[in-house]
C-alpha cells in the first residue's frame, strides 16, 4: 500500500533547494534522483509563508528507509528543526 508523507516547514525556497542538494545532489527531476528506491511522486512548493513537500512512496519500508536518510542528512546540514515531523499515512486510494 502506498504511503504519503506531508512535510510542512518554515523553509524558504533556498532552504528547500539546499535540502535537495544535501539529499539528492540537487533539485530532483526524477524518482531515480532519490537516495532510496520506491518514490512514486514528489511535489513541493510555498504555502502559508513556508514550504510544503508531499511524497508518495510505494510502501512503508521505502518511506521509513527514506525517513532515516532524510533525518541523518538534514541534521548534518543543520536543516532539521523541531516541529518539522511529517504527517504520514497509508493511502486508501492512489491514482497514477
Amino acid at each position: 500500500m502506498p504511503v504519503v508523507l506531508i512535510h510542512r516547514t518554515d523553509w524558504t525556497q533556498k532552504e528547500y533547494e539546499r535540502a535537495s542538494e544535501v539529499l539528492a545532489g540537487g533539485v530532483p527531476k526524477s524518482p531515480s534522483d532519490w537516495p532510496v528506491e520506491g518514490l512514486l511522486s514528489h511535489a513541493a512548493g510555498p504555502v502559508d509563508g513556508g514550504w510544503c513537500v508531499v511524497d508518495v512512496w510505494k510502501d512503508k519500508e521505502s518511506a521509513e528507509q527514506f525517513g532515516q536518510i532524510l533525518q541523518q542528512r538534514l541534521s548534518g546540514a543543520g536543516l532539521l528543526k523541531e516541529g518539522h515531523d511529517p504527517v504520514v499515512f497509508e493511502a486508501y486510494n492512489y491514482v497514477k
